[in-house]
């Protein structure tokens, strides 16, 4: 299902893959202190770009998805809430029963090329994959960066910035995060 107000930008050769059984709400809120008119949500896919969506998936209020050729975002049964912001020029996976709060950024690559010699015609991005397990917690205006490996169950306290990977059930905060306690769980 797709809302009002989402601007979707795909190329021909780009691919949204919905896995048997699965549903993908794009700026659709089900709640009673969101008026659907507000909800705006872009997807941008370039080239043979891919989104591979899995269970039951939201994309609400605000969000902005860039997923570039060649590369490809999959999201397992999670919610992104409001005004977050993928940049994927790899691999993101965000795993089954996962949340976003708001205002959270996660990308895989350093977002532009970094000249050290002004006559390079072809300068590269550096990229690696981000992984973010099951039944993660990511607080907000958290922002994840490339290369992180979430594991299963952890929680991502508010403004965290990740640099590094992150145990199962493990509860981190900070700039540079750092970890408070471990064995945690939460639920919805």
């Amino acid at each position: 299902m797709i809302g009002q107000k989402v601007k979707l930008d795909i190329c021909k050769d780009a691919k949204i893959v919905i896995k048997d059984g699965a549903t993908l709400r794009i700026g659709i809120l089900d709640h009673p202190l969101v008026n659907e008119g507000s909800v705006s949500v872009k997807l941008t896919i370039l080239g043979d770009g891919k989104l591979i969506v899995d269970g039951k998936t939201i994309i609400c209020k605000d969000c902005s998805i860039f997923i570039d050729k060649g590369a490809e975002l999959e999201m397992d049964d999670c919610i992104l809430n409001g005004a977050n912001r993928i940049h994927c020029r790899q691999e993101i996976h965000i795993g089954k029963g996962s949340t976003a709060s708001w205002g959270v950024e996660i990308m895989d690559n350093d977002g532009h090329a970094i000249f050290f010699d002004p006559d390079d015609p072809n300068p590269l991005i550096k990229t690696a994959p981000v992984h973010i397990g099951n039944k993660c917690w990511i607080g907000q205006n958290c922002i994840i960066l490339k290369g992180v490996v979430i594991g299963d169950g952890s929680i991502i306290g508010a403004g965290s910035v990740v640099t590094r990977d992150i145990l199962q059930n493990t509860i981190v905060v900070g700039n540079p995060i750092r970890e408070i306690r471990s064995n945690a769980y939460w639920k919805l």
